[in-house]
């Protein structure tokens, strides 16, 4: 499922019309992904989700969409030049058949002594993992409004939207655009009731 905003009546029919075309490129559903560490390969973390042991879950899957899962993999060379580090299972629920479909592969890597070529990232991989690593940042934020901590709340979405300013011009889809957008307006409604609790605590002290 996805959830599509309204913010005004002039917003309804292109937002509608949005929603159909959506359902309308839907090839799947249930869609999930196993991730798995090979050959002494680990598999340490995968973005916005927790549990390594189970599968990930990944919803709908539509026509000419990507989707990202970003993970982390510890790897041992032992000298070798390339090797298979993780292994995965991508399995839905195609909408024709009704079938569960399963489909299996293989990541491999190739190993360098170079430490420039190690750090260097392909801008679709920068992309992805600044994306997955602000949505674990915005986690924190709530995590910190629940606790109290406002400011700190404020000063994480600000590096939020730092670290998604710096890969605008990466990406050609329009996704950090909107991020920056929600983003944006999440902040000032951050700053709005710091403000506002300022201020009835002043005039709380002040009484």
């Amino acid at each position: 499922g996805q959830f599509i905003f309204i913010n005004s009546p002039a917003e309804i029919v292109p937002k509608v019309g949005t929603a159909m075309n959506l359902v309308s490129n839907m090839l799947a559903t249930n869609a999930t992904l196993t991730v798995r560490g090979l050959d002494g390969a680990i598999v340490t973390k995968i973005y916005g989700h927790d549990d390594l042991a189970s599968a990930v879950q990944l919803g709908d899957l539509r026509e000419s969409d990507i989707i990202h899962t970003v993970a982390c993999v510890d790897v041992s060379p032992d000298g070798r030049q390339a090797s298979d580090i993780v292994t995965y299972e991508l399995r839905f629920e195609d909408l024709e058949s009704g079938r569960v479909i399963s489909r299996r592969g293989v990541v491999s890597v190739q190993h360098t002594d170079s430490h420039e070529e190690a750090q260097a990232r392909p801008d679709e991989l920068r992309l992805a993992v600044t994306i997955t690593e602000c949505g674990d940042r915005d986690l924190e934020v709530m995590q910190q409004l629940d606790s109290g901590n406002r400011e700190k709340a404020i000063s994480l979405k600000e590096e939020t939207l730092a670290q998604l300013r710096e890969v605008r011009h990466l990406d050609a889809d329009g996704m950090v655009e909107k991020l920056l957008q929600f983003g944006n307006q999440s902040l000032e409604q951050l700053k709005s009731r710091a403000a506002n609790a300022e201020a009835t605590a002043r005039k709380a002290l002040h009484y």
